[in-house]
């Protein structure tokens, strides 16, 4: 009998440690197939909020790609040390804006919340993506299961709420970035930077064209449910309309919502409509709906000002517990300065791009170098402290923190130089006896060398950790 018991509570101790296995295995693999990127490039607003400790976010901004691409709370905190947060998502609609901000106060407690108002102009998503972006993004919880019962049809509730039968389909699809996400998720504050100027051209609205309607009841709902949120959780409320290329049909939703806004004695803060801003239609966007980091850093100074007058925001400059936000304005001026290295095209310039860069590493190498060389490369090297001598005796050098070191000889002799700059990258260097081995300059599998060219200059950042771009003459 003795033996017989022993017996099955071995067998019930297997069975607990099968399923206790099994259930890890699971939630190991939903983690690297779960759903991780709601602004692009693997970057998550809730990734970000998820990482920031419990009531640092004194405002936030809840909206679609418009908000993450106009509102930039780097700048906020640069101008006013205001602890902002983008809590917005791309395509983020009426019920997903509701049920985030939802999500944002079971940890936070802003004083502000503001609202961009684009969620008005459409009922359904036009894409999955977006579908998955707002559906998905959030951990599984009785709001994300509200969330999925008042969006979608009933058919699809098991799919979204389950998750399982979506992230199935994802397995072709995943990189590195499934298995660790960039660092950014852990400070970003949910801006997306962007330098690229796409010139438009404003849409001069016909008056005469903009019909006076009355809002749908579906966004009459949504802005109700906003305004009593606002009461029960005790956070200021405001609404925006963000700088786009507006036509007629846009123009007569959102001055719908602002005769009903203004009806309840709430203002909204139209930066189609509001004098000071000198939003530039040629540089300031990236495309005809959203701001660049240039428009963006024009209308976030302003609302950020507006707040502090009005609210009273402190300013946590200097604060250790606000790192995060240290740490995202550096990732602002890294992501800038990457950018402008990348869009260089001249010698003198990228050499000038290169040595300013901050938190840099720099290779230059050097082949088929003489003293008869018809244009003078040489010049624009003073600037990492190299002599002439050292220009002629050409080879690989690395610039890091000011210091220009030579780290292989032009000579099949030399050894291969190695250098783990962190613990996923490691640069290998060395010299095969012309400039035509791609070879020469190794980021782990990749090459930052560029075939054929003289000079190559290879940058890598070493806050993001990762190679800016390779530059050859």
């Amino acid at each position: 009998m003795e033996g017989s018991a022993r017996k099955k509570l071995i067998q019930v101790v297997a069975i607990l440690l099968f399923i206790a296995v099994s259930l890890c295995c699971l939630y190991k693999v939903y983690d690297v197939l779960r759903w991780k990127d709601t602004t692009g490039d693997y970057l998550s607003s809730f990734e970000q909020l998820y990482a920031t400790a419990d009531d640092l976010i004194d405002v936030a901004f809840v909206g679609s790609s418009h908000c993450f691409c106009g509102i930039t709370p780097a700048f906020m905190w640069e101008e006013k040390g205001i602890a902002g947060f983008d809590m917005s998502v791309s395509g983020q609609d009426r019920d997903s804006a509701y049920h985030h901000i939802k999500e944002l106060l079971k940890s936070q407690s802003p004083k502000v919340i503001v609202v961009d108002l684009f969620a008005l102009t459409f009922d359904e998503h036009a894409e999955e993506g977006n579908i998955y972006r707002n559906l998905l993004s959030m951990r599984t919880s009785k709001n994300s299961v509200e969330l999925v019962t008042e969006y979608a049809h009933k058919s699809e509730w098991e799919n979204y709420i389950s998750r399982f039968p979506i992230v199935h389909t994802r397995y072709r699809e995943l990189t590195e970035y499934d298995f660790d996400l960039p660092a950014q998720n852990d400070y970003g504050r949910g801006a997306l930077f962007q330098f690229r100027e796409n010139p438009q051209t404003k849409y001069v609205i016909d008056e005469k064209k903009v019909e006076k309607t009355e809002l749908s009841d579906d966004n009459k709902e949504w802005l109700e449910a906003l305004i009593k949120l606002s009461k029960d959780e005790n956070f200021e409320l405001e609404f925006m309309i963000l700088p786009m290329v507006m036509d007629e049909e846009l123009r007569s939703i959102f001055d719908s919502a602002e005769r009903y806004l203004e009806e309840k004695g709430i203002a909204v803060l139209d930066y189609n409509e509001i004098s000071g801003i000198n939003i530039d239609y040629a540089t300031d966007f990236a495309d005809p709906t959203h701001l660049n980091s240039f428009g963006s850093k024009k209308v976030t100074v302003h609302l950020g000002e507006y707040l502090s007058d009005k609210y009273a925001l402190s300013d946590h400059r200097g604060d250790a517990k606000y790192k995060q936000w240290d740490d995202d304005l550096t990732w602002y001026y890294q992501a800038k300065a990457d950018y402008e290295f990348n869009a260089s095209e001249y010698y003198d310039d990228v050499v000038k791009k290169a040595v300013s860069m901050p938190n840099a590493l720099t290779v230059i190498s050097l082949e088929g170098i003489s003293e008869e060389e018809p244009y003078d490369f040489y010049t624009p090297l003073e600037a990492f402290g190299m002599t002439f001598e050292d220009y002629l005796s050409g080879g690989k050098w690395l610039y890091r923190d000011g210091t220009l070191t030579k780290v292989c000889e032009n000579d099949l002799s030399a050894p291969d130089y190695v250098y783990d700059i962190n613990k996923k990258d490691t640069l290998k260097i060395r010299y095969n006896g012309d400039y035509l081995y791609d070879e020469n300059i190794m980021l782990n599998n990749e090459s930052l060398y560029c075939h054929g060219a003289k000079i190559t200059i290879a940058v890598y950042d070493l806050f993001l950790e990762e190679p800016v771009a390779v530059k050859g003459f």
